[in-house]
């Protein structure tokens, strides 16, 4: 479905309304800082005035937060505004925060792969089927009631190309002067048609608009003349896309040279962005362009540099889960010596995979031919036949996944009997503890861990060791029980005599006690997303975020040395996920996670902790130990989808 441009729909949402005296000029800065995605200067400005409750403020209010994705702050705002003065522009302003709060639904629902929490799909199924209609009815509204329906027919446009008729009636029936110009612009961007950047060129004169018409033209002269106006305001924002724009027509066109020249300076304009929940989406979109040029490098022989760009884009996609500016001044990238362990970096790529094996000194590149599709669909293929433990279905897909993944580097993997995957983000949700060569599965030769393509900073702790248990068996509706989870604990505690049980289970008592221990074990439900914001772990009071819960972690004066999120539901959902999660752990002290890729039934997630921790008691490393325990389960006749969920992600 065709959506609007972003930077352009910020004209068309944040109009100027009557203000009052006392704090026009106020609202006219805060808006133009919105529109220039200043977020914090805004938020500055906007700090004094909590306690103004005229509309226009309550309405610029409810802007700020749609542009920082606070969806439900934004419909509070815009509502209280609308209680006191009715006004069609904040109105369609409201169903554009449904919408999009719709679109992030759908987002998420898209990027959850295999084996995820039930409940979790359903309910974001039906707020957005709920967001959407709300939506529509909304600038339906709007759009009957309106005497300027432009933005309304744009928007029912946006919604469904049934009412794309209407909007090119309405937006040409508009004067044509400046203010015309956003709208022609959405109406070229759904409508496909070119000719009407030309009427929008000639009606105005606003330099970063023009620098946008000229892009959207899309020939190399009309991107020349964007780039050079992007340079001269300086618009980092779009800098980057008019470069990466310039780089795929040269290439096209068979000029590698200059293709690879502005793929570089499209990167390095990346940098400039700074993260905000503004721009998040626009960080996500970046991971083409810094696979393209890696995969330049690696292709010119040029692996170290290839490394170097997938590092960068891991720490924008680290930015983005976290939300932050994080591992800004990362230096120290992984340059392992140690000969049995083996660090395995893959990138995919439109027509293939490329892998780096790192093993001592020894630094060898592989590619397996295969279309980016293909792979994408036998990742899923394999989470999705694992649950059926009535079958052996996923024997086949193993093996398969195996073949592409293991084989082609099985060779150097001579004398290892450990494997440190920093996978590509297609890669990151599959098993690999589960591939099958035809005889045995990875993980009876060799312990798997996960890691970044850094090295962060941990300090070593000061403390003995000490274990916090915490089991949430009766969680809040609408979790389910997890009848197991006491049990669990009660295993570990007899295994780990340096260990606590806690009594009170609630989120607030966690916080008052966890600073106590430096290793964590909490048998939940949790859910990890394209987000710290949209990830939740559930303790015995309620479901919290794990932007609170990384809080929580951050306030330490002491490192983790292991954190273990197990459970029934515990699930990696999304792609970026176990990035995610490493990001977080990395960011906060804790040296390693040990969580699950998917559901897993809570009986033998108990029989697989109680193992890992006897293993781990025995003295053995926890990559080690997990193999162990895996390799234990597995000889007990259970099947791969009973063990192979759980990962080590190790900093």
């Amino acid at each position: 479905m065709p959506k609007l441009t972003a930077n352009i729909l910020l004209v068309i949402i944040l109009i100027v309304l009557p203000i009052p005296a006392l704090s026009q000029s106020q609202i006219e800065v805060i808006k133009t800082y919105l529109k220039q995605g200043k977020i914090e200067k805004a938020r500055e400005l906007l700090s004094p005035l909590k306690s103004d409750n005229s509309p226009v403020v309550l309405a610029t209010f409810g802007d700020y937060y749609y542009l920082v994705k606070d969806y439900q702050q934004a419909i509070d705002y815009y509502n209280q505004s609308l209680k006191i003065e009715s006004n069609p522009d904040i109105l369609a302003n409201l169903g554009e925060v449904y919408w999009s709060r719709h679109q992030n639904s759908q987002r998420l629902l898209l990027g959850f792969q295999g084996i995820v929490n039930p409940q979790l799909i359903n309910r974001l199924k039906t707020e957005s089927a709920s967001d959407r209609q709300q939506a529509l009815s909304i600038w339906q509204q709007v759009f009957k009631v309106d005497p300027d329906r432009a933005k309304a027919s744009l928007y029912l446009a946006k919604a469904d190309p049934k009412y794309l008729p209407q909007a090119e009636t309405v937006v040409n029936q508009l004067p044509n002067n400046a203010t015309k110009v956003p709208f022609i612009l959405n109406l070229a961007e759904l409508s496909g048609d070119k000719n009407l950047l030309e009427l929008a060129l000639s009606l105005t004169k606003d330099r970063r608009i023009t620098s946008w018409i000229y892009y959207q033209q899309g020939t190399i002269p009309s991107l020349i003349e964007a780039l050079n106006l992007a340079e001269s305001l300086p618009a980092y924002d779009l800098l980057w896309r008019y470069q990466w724009k310039l780089a795929d027509l040269y290439g096209e066109a068979g000029d590698k040279k200059r293709e690879q020249v502005f793929l570089e300076l499209a990167v390095a304009a990346t940098q400039e962005l700074r993260i905000n929940p503004a721009n998040v989406e626009l960080k996500a979109t970046i991971e083409p362009l810094y696979k393209k040029l890696a995969q330049l490098y690696f292709q010119n022989g040029s692996v170290k540099q290839g490394q170097d760009i997938l590092n960068l884009l891991q720490v924008s996609q680290l930015q983005s889960f976290l939300l932050e500016n994080c591992f800004t001044e990362v230096t120290k990238y992984l340059n392992p010596q140690t000969k049995n362990v083996a660090y395995i970096q893959t990138l995919v790529v439109n027509n293939g995979i490329f892998t780096i094996v790192k093993k001592g000194d020894s630094l060898q590149k592989s590619f397996t031919p295969i279309k980016s599709e293909e792979i994408q669909q036998k990742v899923l293929a394999l989470r999705t036949t694992l649950p059926d433990t009535t079958s052996e279905k996923y024997i086949i897909l193993s093996q398969e996944l195996y073949n592409l993944l293991i084989a082609p580097i099985k060779p150097q993997l001579s004398g290892v009997n450990q494997l440190v995957f920093n996978n590509d983000p297609i890669l990151t949700t599959i098993p690999y503890s589960a591939l099958y060569d035809g005889k045995k599965f990875l993980i009876e030769d060799f312990a798997i861990t996960y890691s970044l393509g850094f090295s962060p900073q941990i300090m070593a702790s000061q403390n003995p060791s000490k274990t916090l248990l915490m089991g949430i068996e009766n969680p809040p509706q609408p979790w389910i029980n997890l009848p197991y989870a006491e049990e669990e604990i009660n295993a570990i505690a007899n295994t780990v005599p340096a260990s606590v049980k806690a009594e009170e289970k609630t989120f607030t008592n966690f916080k008052t006690i966890q600073p106590d221990f430096n290793t964590i074990h909490i048998a939940t439900h949790s859910q990890l997303a394209v987000d710290i914001k949209e990830s939740t772990i559930v303790f015995a009071d309620r479901e919290v975020t794990m932007a609170e819960f990384e809080r929580v972690l951050a306030s330490r004066s002491e490192p983790i040395d292991l954190l273990v999120l197990s459970g029934c539901q515990t699930g990696v959902g999304d792609s970026r996920s176990v990035l995610g999660l490493a990001g977080m752990a990395a960011k906060n002290q804790v040296k390693k996670i040990l969580a699950s890729l998917w559901a897993v039934n809570d009986a033998d997630t108990a029989k697989l902790m109680e193992q890992f921790y006897s293993f781990r008691q025995s003295g053995v490393s926890d990559a080690k130990a997990l193999q162990m325990a895996q390799k234990q389960m597995l000889q007990n006749n259970l099947p791969p989808f009973s063990w192979s969920s759980f990962i080590l992600i190790e900093n």
